[in-house]
């Protein structure tokens, strides 16, 4: 029984320096790896909003084929709900509600972005890739 405590009294446990540079490794790979994560995460919000945005143009297409173009300038998004075009008003990669504006036969379809606010510098449109 002696030798057994003896034998566990000798073993060595991870020293400081050890567990210091284990943390700096790993703290060296999140640096690396999150900002490609969070890059990723936006990415992915703007290619839903654009998916959105085109099943909101084709709605809009097919509600003009239907009912003309003189109807087109009062067309709500509740309206396309009520009438089934869409199922559900649609929403931009970060929850806000799509928006959309008639200039004669051009439809414009506006996303208010990452900040959520009108008129910024980060807001997304149909035509942004045109």
């Amino acid at each position: 029984m002696k030798k057994q405590f003896q034998t566990l009294s000798h073993q060595k446990g991870m020293t400081l320096i050890e567990i210091l540079v284990a943390l700096v490794l790993f703290a060296a790979i999140s640096a690396a790896i999150i900002p490609q994560v969070l890059s990723n995460g936006e990415r992915g919000k703007i290619k839903t909003t654009g998916i959105s945005m085109s099943t909101l143009e084709n709605a809009l297409s097919q509600y003009k084929l239907e009912y003309g173009t003189k109807k087109m300038q009062n067309v709500t998004l509740d309206d396309l709900v009520a009438q089934k075009f869409i199922p559900s008003i649609p929403l931009d990669g970060w929850k806000n509600e799509l928006y959309f504006e008639m200039d004669g036969s051009n439809i414009l379809i506006i996303s208010n972005g990452p900040d959520g606010e009108s008129d910024t510098a980060d807001d997304i449109s149909n035509q942004d890739s045109e």
